[in-house]
């Protein structure tokens, strides 16, 4: 989390951009004392739904990625280093798109007082 928080420092604030919205899983690392302790005023940290992948695109994009690497079935550390390359390039900005896409249909259903599960 020291990573947020050097980025966040490093944040030129400005007459346009006083407070920064930060968008966290709910990772016990996430919660970081640093950041409400020194940048209070100027970040609002917003934590995810306990286990909510579905709200999260990356979670989708690693699901596909770790998928497609148990298919590779890899037999040694060249070979594994060759699969994640390969499968690195199988992904478009479509898949993207689609992740962003379903996080955004989650949080519309949630506005619209729809349960998620």
């Amino acid at each position: 989390m020291s990573f947020i928080y050097r980025l966040i420092r490093s944040y030129s604030f400005n007459v346009t951009v006083q407070h920064l919205i930060v968008f966290a899983d709910n990772a016990s690392v996430h919660h970081i004392k640093m950041v409400k302790e020194n940048l209070d005023s100027k970040v609002t940290l917003l934590y995810n739904a306990a286990y909510s992948p579905m709200l999260n695109p990356m979670e989708e994009f690693f699901s596909k990625f770790k998928k497609l690497l148990r298919k590779a079935d890899n037999k040694n550390e060249v070979e594994l280093i060759r699969s994640i390359q390969d499968i690195i390039h199988r992904f478009s900005v479509n898949d993207f798109n689609g992740y962003i896409k379903h996080l955004l249909h989650y949080i519309e259903e949630s506005l619209s007082g729809n349960d998620l599960f």
